[in-house]
Parts: structure tokens; C-alpha cells; sequence
């Protein structure tokens, strides 16, 4: 069910980029999400960046604030590994509303696999996240959080856009 969800999403929205903006409200929305993951910890990142309504697989379907609000607000454990990811693909609807983007996530060094979000945007204009996913394999190969440009796998697509290196 996963897989075919990752699988499809991304062409039913590359489908429906043709005439697309840039991608770039929601390449920074992720990279401020996976910034604040690291920093304050999955549970107040992941709550802070979902909209109300989010969904993400853990392994079964959940509801992000409700999966979330029932754990314990323990400060996060800088003895444990971070949780981290980057986009190196990201694509934006012809409407400017909805997006995703996809890339590898790593336990600190150890790469576990890829990731897929789809990002709507509020009717404050602020970005969050509505679906969250993500499948083990093997990302060894992905290019990390240094690379100097990444081409998406349509490159010849409006839905996609090369990414910048990322900066911290």
C-alpha cells in the first residue's frame, strides 16, 4: 500500500505540474522542517510542521496530532541518533497550492531509505506538510545534503526544478 502510494503520487502530481511555478515555497518548507527535526526533535517538529488534518504511516495510517499528542513530552535525547532528511526532488501543482517533495532520510550518517511528503499550502500562505511517508532502502548511493545541484528525474518537466545545495 505504501509503495504504490509512493509510487503514484508523485506521477499523479508531476501530471498535473505541466505549467507549474518553481517549487521553492516548499523546498524551504522541508528544509525547515528537517532543520527543526534535528534540532527540537521528531514530535515537535513533525506536529509543528503538519496541518491539522496530516497523515502519516507508522506503519498503519495515523493522524499525526493524534499519534503525536498521546506520547510523552520528553526532551529529545542527544545520546539517540537524529532523525534526518533532504529534498532532491520537489515538484508544485499549476495552482500553486499543493506540492511534494522526495529524498533520502538517515539516522544520523546511516541512511535507512526515502522519504515523500505532500505540502498544501494554508490559507495563510504558510506551508504544511498532509501526507508524510517513507520506505527502507537502499539510499547509500543518494546524493547527500552537499550537493551543489540535483536534477530532478523529469528533467524535462515544469513540475521539476533543480534544487539548490543545501546550506545550513
Amino acid at each position: 500500500m505504501i509503495r504504490t502510494l509512493l509510487i503514484a503520487a508523485p506521477a499523479l502530481i508531476m501530471a498535473a505540474c505541466a505549467t507549474a511555478p518553481a517549487p521553492a515555497p516548499i523546498v524551504a518548507a522541508e528544509r525547515a522542517f528537517a532543520d527543526d527535526g534535528y534540532a527540537r526533535g521528531v514530535k515537535a517538529s513533525f506536529k509543528a510542521y503538519a496541518a491539522p488534518d496530516a497523515v502519516m504511516f507508522a506503519p498503519e495510517r495515523v493522524y499525526v496530532h493524534h499519534f503525536f499528542g498521546a506520547q510523552s513530552d520528553a526532551p529529545a535525547d542527544p545520546s539517540r541518533p537524529h532523525l534526518v532528511w533532504w529534498p532532491l526532488a520537489a515538484g508544485i501543482s499549476a495552482s500553486g497550492d499543493l506540492g511534494f517533495t522526495t529524498g533520502p532520510y538517515a539516522y544520523d550518517e546511516d541512511r535507512r531509505g526515502y522519504y515523500f511528503t505532500v505540502w498544501q499550502r494554508q490559507p495563510d500562505g504558510e506551508w504544511k506538510w498532509v501526507i508524510d511517508a517513507g520506505v527502507e532502502a537502499d539510499a547509500a548511493r543518494a546524493p547527500g545534503q552537499e550537493a551543489r545541484s540535483i536534477t530532478c528525474p523529469l528533467p524535462h518537466s515544469a513540475a521539476c526544478h533543480r534544487i539548490p545545495p543545501f546550506r545550513t
